[in-house]
């Protein structure tokens, strides 16, 4: 549910490019290939794990989503962060939104400003989000931008989101999804798997090799230049 592509112009992303279907570790005996695949957080998903039997984990990745949308998606009324944006000051947030605030609120002081999960009101008033389109010139950009700012707002140790202004809006999309594939491989890491690739919308992360191949991880980096069609710029190796 949660979309934050389409506010770039250009996108420079990481794809998952093809892997075998099936072969023999040569190390630690035979291993499986399981994949996993869909669409969540408004864009889609790969998983790929190497194991030594087949798993199905659709049932525990839907839920890391589920529990992601319902804390951060700004496209669901119900979300917690739906209900702040609208003027909430009562709601508990859950760890997963304190995590992902707290790393904006480093994010936001280590650049100077220039990340700041507060420019909803904007993203809003340009037609990138939930909110409704305004037609924009320069005198309205400014005044919108008084309820912008990542300094104006907080965060209580009970977990509640205090705002300078009701009308300050959070969007947490640009952090969201890689925030997700670390939540994904830290399920993966609790089952003790050594071997797997995730890609959420572009967002990469690899923990050990492709035992099949007795290869690093393969990824490809899309040429940003080309206007139509995909073609590669380069490709990674990818360990761990």
């Amino acid at each position: 549910m949660m979309v934050f592509s389409k506010f770039r112009i250009k996108v420079l992303y990481l794809f998952l490019l093809g892997t075998v279907i099936a072969s023999c570790g040569l190390d630690s005996g035979t291993y499986v290939k399981s994949t996993h695949f869909g669409g969540a957080l408004g864009t889609s998903y790969s998983i790929t794990i190497l194991y030594p039997e087949e798993l199905n984990l659709e049932m525990e990745i839907d839920s890391v989503f589920r529990v992601i949308n319902h804390s951060m998606s700004t496209y669901l009324p119900d979300s917690d962060i739906s209900k702040i944006n609208q003027g909430d000051s009562i709601i508990v947030v859950d760890k997963m939104f304190r995590d992902v605030f707290e790393l904006s609120k480093e994010v936001y002081s280590n650049t100077n400003g220039y990340f700041d999960p507060t420019v909803g009101a904007l993203v809003n008033a340009w037609g990138f989000g939930p909110g409704k389109q305004l037609a924009l010139d320069s005198t309205k950009v400014d005044s919108i931008l008084q309820f912008v700012g990542f300094d104006k707002v907080r965060l209580t140790e009970e977990g509640r989101v205090i705002k300078n202004d009701s009308r300050i809006f959070f969007d947490f999309n640009a952090i969201a999804k890689g925030y997700a594939i670390d939540r994904l491989a830290e399920l993966l890491d609790q089952k003790d798997i050594e071997n797997y690739l995730i890609e959420v919308g572009g967002e990469i992360i690899a923990k050990g090799e492709n035992k099949l191949k007795q290869k690093s991880w393969i990824v490809g980096i899309d040429d940003p230049q080309i206007e139509e069609g995909r073609r590669l710029k380069l490709t990674l190796q990818l360990r761990d």
